[in-house]
């Protein structure tokens, strides 16, 4: 019962810190943190499926070398997880190399976050620029002028407000 409800949380709880994630405004420590925080838990409820897999599956889960300890689940899961893949545990059949296969998938596309132009501060200034103007806010009521007028210098693509 309790490996049950161990494996849920480690699945659950993943969705709920990517969430928050999505909802911030900025990328800031707080945020890498999370991002890393959900990372591992998802590694961790893999090895734990990989582990129920091994125990109640009809094979052993790495065949001849035996259904796995928790350590070597939490090894292959990572190593799959990142698609390093150093082949010294495979699993023998299924539901293991299904498992396998998604959480590869899941790896190579959970930590990519936003376009590259999203993390960059001149992007951050235009956009924030075009939203004032676009909903009718005068920019000088939203910054002080010297404070605008500092951005504009640095940013002569955003006095045409494209």
């Amino acid at each position: 019962m309790i490996f049950t409800v161990c494996c849920l949380l480690y699945l659950i709880a993943p969705f709920y810190i990517v969430r928050h994630l999505i909802l911030r405004v900025q990328i800031d420590t707080e945020a890498l943190l999370g991002a890393i925080a959900a990372y591992l838990l998802i590694g961790m409820f893999f090895a734990l499926a990989y582990l129920a897999a091994g125990e109640f599956g009809s094979v052993p889960f790495f065949g001849p070398a035996g259904p796995g300890s928790l350590s070597q689940d939490l090894f292959f899961s990572f190593i799959t997880m990142t698609t390093v893949g150093y082949g010294n545990h495979v699993p023998a059949a299924n539901p293991g190399q299904t498992l396998a296969v998604l959480e590869a998938v899941t790896g190579a596309t959970v930590p990519r976050r936003g376009r590259r132009e999203d993390h960059q501060p001149a992007a951050q200034t235009r956009r924030a620029i075009r939203l004032l103007t676009m909903s009718g806010h005068d920019l000088y009521d939203c910054m002080p002028r010297s404070r605008l007028d500092a951005r504009l210098a640095v940013e002569p693509a955003t006095r045409s407000l494209r």
